[in-house]
């Protein structure tokens, strides 16, 4: 049996965590977690900063919107937590990692996250002061949790692969993650 464990993006495990009626349907999840376990691996989930930072009724956020001070914040305490846990299993012995991120999450993305100038008074007409959804940007950053995480692990000398997860490529991702954990 393997002694080692993986963190791994909350909705990867519980996809009613995102944005109220989303539509996801958690195929990525499906297809990796069980190849995980059948694998002997531990899983770390990682708590969802936007859900235990806005709720379940949450409006859709990027990444600028999330990159404040009280968020950052939000996104140490949590990321504390995980990396003590990381800190603890390899004092035992086990190997760390992946972790395994949701790629265009402005809070898990790994490779890359949605960014723009986004925010504002929703008027009488259902618009936010002329901000589209399609004006959101793609931006080869992490997602803010994502990067607290990175930045804390690294000062606790705790190495880890990160693996962003492509929700409309869960085959490829999974192959990703096989070829990383094999």
């Amino acid at each position: 049996m393997a002694k080692r464990v993986v963190v791994i993006a909350h909705c990867l495990l519980n996809y009613h965590a995102k944005i109220l009626n989303s539509g996801v349907k958690n195929e990525a999840g499906k297809m990796i977690i069980p190849q995980l376990l059948e694998r002997g691996y531990g899983i770390i989930q990682s708590p969802c900063p936007e859900f235990t930072h806005g709720g379940l009724k949450r409006w859709g956020q990027c990444r600028s919107q999330y990159n404040n001070p009280f968020f950052i914040s939000h996104c140490h305490r949590l990321a504390g937590d995980i990396i003590n846990q990381l800190e603890e299993y390899r004092r035992c012995g086990y190997a760390v990692g992946p972790v395994l991120g949701i790629n265009g999450s402005p809070s898990c993305g790994i490779d890359f996250c949605f960014d723009g100038e986004w925010g504002g008074k929703i008027d009488n007409t259902g618009q936010t002061n002329n901000k589209r959804v399609d004006q959101l940007v793609c931006v080869r950053q992490p997602g803010v949790f994502m990067e607290v995480l990175r930045q804390g692990a690294i000062k606790r000398k705790i190495d880890l692969v990160y693996i962003g997860i492509d929700e409309n490529k869960p085959e490829k991702s999974l192959e990703t993650i096989l070829s990383s954990i094999e």
